[in-house]
């Protein structure tokens, strides 16, 4: 899971005033590509029915989408709403799309 510190660097931050935002996105871009996955990226909510060993691109997805969600924090517009490609492009293949 992403810390604090891992999304600081990401960011290039070396300030402390925005931490309570990013520990925020930190929890919300993780809820979100849960959602999209349909399934936990987090190995504390797994049980032995979803247990998957997560691939280091999901976190690249994560703090991609961190930097989009900081520098577009104004309301948001149908650009922005939208997941940038690079970020479904890593998060696609990933998919779970259940049993038919």
């Amino acid at each position: 899971m992403l810390q604090l510190s891992d999304v600081k660097s990401y960011l290039e931050i070396d300030f402390d005033n925005d931490d309570v935002l990013l520990n925020t996105l930190i929890t919300a871009t993780k809820d979100f590509i849960e959602s999209h996955l349909n399934r936990p990226i987090d190995p504390n909510n797994m049980t032995d029915e979803n247990k998957w060993t997560v691939p280091s691109q999901i976190q690249i997805a994560q703090m991609m989408l961190i930097h989009h969600w900081y520098k577009n924090r104004d309301i948001l517009t149908e650009r922005t709403r939208e997941m940038p490609f690079g970020i479904s492009a890593i998060l696609g293949p990933h998919r779970f799309m259940g049993m038919c």
